[in-house]
């Protein structure tokens, strides 16, 4: 039976994520400062706002029922989420005018990115403010703040507001993308990394802290078997079939 404070939407101490999800399995989790993004592997999605006046509960993000999402990423103060189809959404973190016992924000209903009407999107990956894109024919594309170069498109720029083709990287079959705060990468289904942007703290593992305005290959990675990249605000780590990271 329904809890009293389920039905508030408040979490009690005792509760757990299971409860919450019904024991569904929790497939990926992204955390920013504000608010948390759950996706589960039925392909349902739950936010929670961080909101410290009250404890509040993941809520489902009803207008994605139709859409088993597949994968989510999450910036600063956006989200974004890829549906099983292929179909790139996106939720913004909307300030609210203060009221009183009213959340300060509120995440946005999800709207559909219609850059990619016609593409197969498999993956996405944000950083602070900006934001990449990986299609099943190999295609990686970038938008987004490009103060630090993070979008590799080769000329500065402080915004571009339409996913734009990283041509630097055609004909590389890439595996997977990475965004940290102001930098971003590439693995290819050999292992081969490559980085850019930003790179004031060697975050590129290139042995220098030179911003790179293109796909960059990080040659000290060669032959490490490289299967993962995750990158945060300023440093990058990543995995090896071997189990150990570096940078």
């Amino acid at each position: 039976m329904e809890s009293e404070a389920s039905r508030d939407g408040i979490l009690s101490q005792g509760n757990t994520l299971g409860e919450v999800f019904d024991n569904e399995e929790i497939q990926q989790i992204c955390c920013r400062a504000r608010f948390n993004v759950f996706a589960l592997k039925n392909g349902r999605v739950y936010t929670l706002i961080n909101d410290q006046r009250q404890r509040g509960q993941p809520e489902l993000v009803k207008e994605l029922k139709e859409h088993k999402i597949c994968s989510v990423d999450s910036g600063t103060a956006y989200i974004l989420y890829v549906s099983e189809a292929g179909n790139v959404f996106f939720s913004k973190l909307q300030n609210k005018k203060r009221r009183l016992n009213a959340r300060p924000f509120n995440i946005t209903v999800p709207r559909l990115l219609r850059s990619f009407a016609e593409m197969c999107v498999i993956q996405v990956a944000c950083g602070n403010n900006h934001s990449l894109a990986l299609c099943k024919g190999g295609q990686v594309f970038a938008w987004g703040q490009n103060v630090g170069d993070q979008l590799g498109l080769g000329r500065a720029g402080h915004h571009v507001l339409r996913p734009q083709c990283v041509v630097a990287l055609t004909g590389i079959p890439v595996a997977q993308i990475a965004a940290g705060g102001t930098h971003s990468f590439a693995l290819s289904h050999s292992g081969a990394v490559f980085g850019w942007g930003r790179n004031n703290c060697g975050q590129l593992g290139l042995g220098d802290t030179k911003t790179r305005h293109l796909p960059t290959y990080v040659k000290q990675l060669e032959c490490k078997k490289i299967v993962y990249i995750s990158c945060g605000a300023q440093h990058t780590a990543l995995l090896t079939k071997q189990q150990w990271g570096m940078m």
